[in-house]
């Protein structure tokens, strides 16, 4: 263990220091790679799991589940950032790093079963997941099967959502293949990784430099079978049917260019979820961790930090909102979290200019909402808040009709400046409302109609603010999908 404030420095960030050209330098074997903290290992189930353990005595414990063809190591910048304040385990997953290689079946619902037992051996009773890849579809697996274990969710990239077709499998097996894997030269393999990557940089220099040297050592042929045989069990296992069922808080991470991943995975996780919002990052491919680590360890510190319970909450949320003006008219703490909320919109506007009638009803499939629903989806939320919980009436039945309750998936034909109005009017209405509020009010409780418990204005609002951010995100998405479209 490495206790906070002995994290390591600057010189010991690279996990690889490059040397002479691969062919002139011995192999490197998968034991001898040197991770950025201390490898320990456990033995579950009679299998043995490489793991680090960042700030083990601390609390809030955050464990990190790595990709395919990937290793724990991935994850060293957010080990250092996460593991300064919290707990921050990161595991090998079997086949991969530094664990054992046995041959898999069922990769994904093994280590799905062998999660809980590894928490369990490291005292961990419950913790948030960070998964990226085959990590996501076991953090979803996992999360699904065992809520009451899981704090809250970080899935990136998450994969096979849906049932593939047979000709579907075959295509994004293609480049997985075990065989093709082991045939790869130098520069076969810098074109396999560049072909997951939007840009490159220093960092996946470093890694396709290690992957050379490992691909010159006896274990680099179980590897490839093990990389093989994990993506073809999560290809099989599709998580799809199982988002409905997770009820930690979640932030979904995308790579607005990710070759692997689709971005409808992203849109139907968010829709799926119950307390789920979408961080898109770009430019950035499949390899998020090497290519944008700061902005992916900047959201997760972000996520853990602000969102406790799925939102910002009680004093937390005061305390986010302490570096804004209030919004004018409004008493300081209420009018912080009110300019929170209605700076959305700005930011909605900025996303959606220029956007024509046709892009702003465009699906994307049947399933996915359009732009013009998200949108009057803002005003609605906000809406039916103002009305049905802290006013405690009915909505009006021509505000109803004006916002589409009852069909929630009604795409109005307006331009987008047109239905950014109307997410300005349900702000004003709900500003209206709150210029009657001192901040003592933060503390009132508010009977929601769906539930027997009180909520507090702070929480509320705070409720607001997330689920704001949350349809931001997914218009985000299908602006990009767009540009790419017409680009």
């Amino acid at each position: 263990m490495i206790p906070t404030g002995q994290l390591p420095g600057p010189d010991s960030r690279k996990r690889f220091s490059p040397g002479p050209p691969a062919a002139e330098t011995p192999s490197v074997n998968f034991l001898d790679v040197p991770y950025r903290y201390p490898t320990r290992f456990a033995v579950v189930d009679g299998f043995r799991h490489a793991y680090v353990d960042v700030n083990e005595f601390a609390g809030e414990p955050v464990v990190f589940l790595h990709d395919v063809a990937s290793d724990l190591d991935a994850f060293a910048a957010a080990y250092e950032r996460i593991g300064a304040t919290r707990r921050a385990v990161g595991f090998d997953l079997l086949g991969f790093g530094k664990s054992d290689r046995p041959p898999m079946d069922d990769a994904v619902v093994l280590h799905t079963n062998l999660l809980g037992g590894l928490l369990t051996t490291l005292d961990i009773d419950r913790a948030s997941l960070v998964g990226h890849g085959l990590g996501a579809a076991i953090a979803v697996r996992f999360a699904s099967e065992y809520p009451e274990r899981v704090d809250r969710l970080v899935l990136s990239a998450i994969p096979a959502v849906d049932r593939l077709s047979d000709t579907e499998l075959d295509a994004a097996m293609e480049r997985w293949r075990g065989d093709e894997l082991l045939a790869h030269d130098r520069t076969g393999r810098r074109a396999w990784y560049q072909s997951l990557a939007a840009g490159w940089n220093e960092q996946l220099e470093d890694e396709l430099q290690l992957r050379d040297e490992l691909a010159q050592c006896v274990a680099f042929r179980a590897w490839t079978r093990t990389v093989e045989e994990a993506m073809s069990s999560v290809l099989h296992h599709p998580v799809g049917h199982r988002l409905s069922k997770v009820t930690a808080p979640t932030l979904i991470i995308w790579g607005a260019d990710d070759p692997v991943a689709s971005p409808l995975s992203a849109t139907r996780a968010r829709e799926e979820i119950a307390r789920a919002r979408v961080e898109p990052l770009e430019p950035c491919g499949h390899l998020v961790t090497f290519e944008q680590p700061d902005a992916f360890v900047d959201a997760i510190d972000g996520f853990l930090s602000h969102s406790a319970s799925g939102a910002l909450e009680g004093d937390v949320a005061l305390r986010v909102a302490t570096d804004v003006e209030p919004w004018p008219g409004l008493s300081p703490g209420v009018g912080r979290l009110a300019r929170r909320l209605f700076e959305q919109r700005d930011t909605l506007e900025s996303i959606t200019e220029g956007l024509t009638l046709d892009e702003v009803v465009w699906r994307p499939s049947n399933e996915a909402p359009a732009i013009a629903s998200l949108l009057l989806q803002a005003g609605a939320e906000v809406v039916r808040v103002h009305h049905e919980v802290l006013a405690g009436e009915i909505v009006p039945d021509d505000v109803q009709a004006r916002f589409g309750f009852g069909t929630p998936e009604l795409a109005p034909r307006k331009s987008p400046s047109r239905l950014i109005a109307e997410v300005a009017w349900a702000h004003g209405q709900l500003e209206a409302w709150l210029r009657q509020c001192t901040d003592a009010d933060l503390n009132r409780g508010f009977a929601r109609p769906d539930s027997t418990e009180a909520a507090t204005l702070r929480r509320i609002l705070s409720d607001l603010i997330e689920e704001s951010a949350a349809l931001r995100g997914q218009i985000e998405l299908l602006a990009r999908m767009l540009a790419k479209r017409d680009g």
